[in-house]
This record gives structure tokens, sequence and C-alpha cells, in this order.
């Protein structure tokens, strides 16, 4: 390894500089002893990791319940433009009728003989002229 001073370090320099201890006769540590400080620099990093994933996992249950609200009310809208469409259905079904019996009224108006018109009223001149006999 190399230093500042662009020479080799001894393996207690080494170990002073990583926090080991002050001198080279110590013994390593244990093997449970590095396991454990694997284990825990391991959580360590994968702590901002879980937050994100957690976030993440949040914002997708979110997406997903607008989707489903959005799904709702596409479906609701649906619904009103089916029972809209049955309502003018209804309604052209009922101008047709109507326009069949107005035909059917016409025929028959068409159909039946005029009345004779009606005489015109007795004015006091008529019923003299009347009276008197003279001609029309």
């Amino acid at each position: 390894m190399f230093h500042s001073d662009e020479r080799w370090l001894t393996y207690a320099e080494a170990g002073q500089l990583n926090g080991a201890g002050s001198g080279s006769d110590e013994r390593p540590d244990a093997p449970t002893d590095i396991l454990r400080k694997v284990r825990e620099t391991v959580e360590v990093l994968l702590a901002p990791i879980r937050e994100q994933l957690d976030r993440e996992r949040e914002r997708a249950d979110q997406a997903e319940q607008r989707a489903d609200r959005a799904e709702n009310r596409a479906d609701e809208e649906h619904d009103r433009a089916d029972k809209a469409e049955r309502q003018l259905t209804g309604v052209e079904a009922e101008l047709v009728g109507a326009r069949v019996e107005a035909a059917g009224l016409r025929c028959k108006l068409a159909a039946r003989p005029t009345p004779p018109a009606p005489d015109p009223p007795r004015t006091r001149w008529r019923r003299f002229k009347a009276w008197r006999r003279w001609p029309a």
C-alpha cells in the first residue's frame, strides 16, 4: 500500500489508518466480529434503499388507486351515456308514434267529405227580403 509519502505502509500503519489499533501485535478480529461488522455495514447501506423502495411502493399504490378511481369514473360515464341513449331511443320512438298518429289523422281529415257551407247569418235586411219575397 502507498501513502502520501510515496512509500509502502506497514501493516501496523495500515491498521492505524483503518482504525484497528496502534500496534502490530494486536490480534485480528475474529470471523464472527468481521461478519457482524459486514452485516451492520450492509444494513446501514441498505437503509436508504429500503426507504426509497417504500416510497416507490407507496407511489405505485397511489397511482393504482388513482387508476382505479379513473376507471370507476369512466364506468359511471359509460353507464350514464347508455342511460341517455336509452332515453333518446324512447323519445325517438314516441316521436315516430306521434308522426304516425298525425299522418293517420290527416288521412282521415282528407277522406272526410267537406261539410256544406253554413248559411250566412240572417240580418234584418235578409229577413225583410224574405218577408217581401224579393228575388235573391
